[in-house]
């Protein structure tokens, strides 16, 4: 069975545990959903019951539990760090890396962003030339920022207007922030479990930024969550609010199968494929080992369209 993020977002809730399941009472109504289907807990909201005990089953289930902001900008996130056996030797690994081949590898990590960004561009029937244009002055460590450049041609042509990324108030970024706070949470769970700490980054460097390496290995999967949201807009005959029903279709979204040119996958897998790659890399010091999946983004496009569009009905 695919796993499920289960998110709580209204007051009145009372969160417990019994037999290897998360038991929800909301307003004397009572829900069980088993510790094996969840793969991560978000709370949107203020005022729910919940014990220091249900977190630590939660943790010891390798369930991931995000806390966001009103902007649903994540606050915290808990990851389990016990139960990986090579935890040690990964911090050393990771310590030890050499500066080259961190460089080596972000270049391939923003190619391979920035080639997504030009494939989600072209299949909803834009114009991506000019953004993969960007792939070809990529240096080692993006020193020419290549990202950013193609992201201001990108955020300005992705939706039906100009974009405006920066602008927290917009109802499409609000859909973009909580969308990428899920997927943050989906990265950061395979990255615990894969045994990489997840503060010793290979480009971001924030000092505040316990979570800087999930933030790099995030950035090939933003094109896809970002044409799941413009085509959203496009299809959906709801309002773009976050509400419920939004919620609900993206959960689902996760679980939708990946077209590969080479074959088919699970989100989730292909994040974890990712994040192994990498973790070879350090462990052989060749960022070619790196995956650089290609997705069949025209046959994608046309699930999210069916997912979307049944969803109005």
């Amino acid at each position: 069975m695919p796993l499920k993020f289960v998110e709580f977002s209204e007051s009145n809730i009372s969160i417990s545990i019994d037999r290897g399941s998360l038991v929800v009472n909301y307003d004397g109504k009572i829900k069980k959903i088993p510790f094996d289907i969840i793969s991560g807990v978000l709370f949107t909201g203020y005022g729910q019951k919940i014990s220091t005990n249900v977190f630590s089953k939660l943790l010891d289930n390798r369930i991931s539990i995000v806390f966001c902001d009103e902007k649903f900008n994540p606050k915290s996130v808990n990851i389990p760090l016990n139960g990986h056996t090579e935890l040690m030797n990964r911090f050393n690994l990771q310590i030890n890396t050499s500066l080259i081949l961190s460089k080596n590898i972000w270049k391939k990590i923003v190619f391979l962003k920035i080639n997504n960004q030009a494939e989600c561009l072209n299949t909803l029937g834009k114009d991506g030339v000019e953004v993969r244009n960007f792939t070809r002055m990529i240096k080692s460590g993006d020193k020419d920022n290549a990202e950013a450049k193609a992201a201001r041609i990108y955020w300005k042509i992705i939706f039906s207007e100009p974009h405006v990324r920066s602008n927290n108030s917009l109802k499409l970024n609000i859909l973009l922030n909580y969308s990428y706070t899920v997927l943050r949470a989906t990265v950061s769970r395979q990255l615990i479990m894969s045994g990489l700490w997840p503060m010793f980054s290979i480009k971001h460097s924030n000092k505040n930024n316990p979570f800087a390496l999930v933030d790099d290995l995030i950035e090939p999967f933003r094109p896809i969550v970002d044409l799941y949201i413009a085509l959203y807009e496009k299809l959906s005959v709801y309002n773009l609010e976050l509400s419920k029903s939004f919620k609900y279709l993206f959960f689902d979204f996760l679980n939708i199968e990946v077209p590969l040119k080479d074959g088919r996958t699970s989100l989730q897998s292909l994040i974890e494929q990712f994040i192994y790659s990498y973790l070879t890399c350090l462990q052989e010091g060749n960022d070619r080992r790196l995956f650089t999946f290609e997705l069949d983004w025209d046959a994608y496009a046309k699930r999210i369209q069916s997912h979307v569009v049944a969803s109005n009905i």
